[in-house]
Formats: C-alpha cells, sequence, structure tokens
C-alpha cells in the first residue's frame, strides 16, 4: 500500500543477535528516508527502533513473534565490539502484532516468551523490594498489570504445549502489555530481573 505512493527501500537483515554497525549501514541508505517499516521479531524492531532514533524518524513496527515484551520497550539489545549490551531507543510510534504468523512459530519461540513471562515474577519481587527497602519509585498500576498479564500466562500453558490458537494469542498479549508498561515507566526495571535468563533457559532445555 505505501508503495503505491512513497519510494520503499527494502532491506533484509541475516539472523540476529544484531551488531550496533547493522545501524550505521541503515544510515546511509538515504538522508530522505521519513519512515522505518519493520516487520520481524523483537531482535529487528530493537535494531529499527535505535535506527529510527538516530534518524530522528517515525517507526512503524510488526511483530511476529510471540517471544519477547521488548517490541514497545524504550531500550533496544544490540551486538557491539561482540557483547549484547542495551541501549536507549524510541519505541514505535505505530505497532501492529501479526497474530497469524505468531500463532506459526517453532515451538522454542513459545518456550521463550512463556519463560520470559514467568520471569516477571522474579522482576515484580526485585521491583518491590527496592521499594520497600530504598524507597525505589514503584508504580503499583503497572505492577498489577504485569501480575495479570502473568496470570493469563499460567492459565494458557497447557494451551501453549497443545498448539492451541487462542493460548498463542493470549501469551502475545501479555508480552505486549509488559512492553507497554516499560515504555510507560521510561524504563525496564518492572519487567527485567530474570526474565531474559528463563527464556533462554528453556529454549536450551528443548533444543
Amino acid at each position: 500500500a505505501l508503495s503505491r505512493t512513497h519510494l520503499i527501500t527494502p532491506h533484509l537483515l541475516d539472523q540476529p543477535p544484531y551488531d550496533l554497525k547493522e545501524a550505521g549501514k541503515m544510515l546511509k541508505m538515504g538522508e530522505d528516508i521519513r519512515l522505518v517499516v519493520s516487520y520481524g521479531s523483537g531482535s529487528l524492531t530493537d535494531l529499527c527502533k535505535y535506527y529510527a532514533a538516530l534518524a530522528g524518524i517515525p517507526h512503524l513496527a510488526v511483530g511476529s513473534a510471540p517471544s519477547t515484551d521488548s517490541y514497545l520497550s524504550p531500550k533496544a539489545v544490540l551486538r557491539a565490539d561482540g557483547c549484547l549490551r542495551e541501549f536507549s531507543a524510541k519505541p514505535p510510534e505505530i505497532f501492529v502484532y501479526d497474530n497469524e504468523a505468531a500463532a506459526k512459530a517453532p515451538r522454542k519461540i513459545f518456550a521463550a516468551g512463556f519463560g520470559e513471562m514467568m520471569g516477571k515474577l522474579v522482576a515484580l519481587f526485585d521491583w518491590n523490594l527496592a521499594f520497600s527497602l530504598r524507597n525505589e519509585p514503584y508504580c503499583e498500576n503497572a505492577a498489577n498489570l504485569i501480575q495479570t498479564a502473568v496470570a493469563d500466562c499460567f492459565a494458557c500453558g497447557d494451551g501453549l504445549i497443545k498448539g492451541n490458537r487462542e493460548a498463542a494469542d493470549k501469551l502475545g498479549a501479555a508480552l505486549i502489555k509488559c512492553g507497554l508498561c516499560a515504555q510507560l515507566l521510561g524504563s525496564e526495571r518492572a519487567v527485567s530481573g530474570g526474565a531474559r535468563q528463563m527464556g533462554r533457559a528453556l529454549q536450551i532445555l528443548l533444543e
């Protein structure tokens, strides 16, 4: 639809993780780029969020994998100097979730997303403890929304194993809710903690 009225410059990427230098290559594609449209996983969206922030242009992101809550967060995880590092980025102005594509994801992708959601319990405990001991800023509404999302995932765990479409949609919605909390808070404090480590551990077990 965009190609009817605009010049489209496609940019295909290899498998993640993506290097920080890739954003530099994208910046050299042209100075008259007015919109970046990304389609893919959280890793690809992270790269495009960072690129959009550097280029100062709006970003329309389409997510296609229920594996992460990072689609809407203000951070991007990219490889730099051989290590994965977190960088400040800009959440997409428009986000669309492709339920059809996400429902067809490999089993290990669902395991990663489910593991990340279970890790929210650790993150919430860390956050609440920091609030109690050090009076760290705390948002009860955000914490409640994350807890509700985790409860939804607990309820659909059996459905994910059986390949139930409704369960897949609920997992995607739960991840998006957590990413929205991170965006509204301006920090991933409420949703990080041990989440990523748990997701990766489940992937390794399944493989």
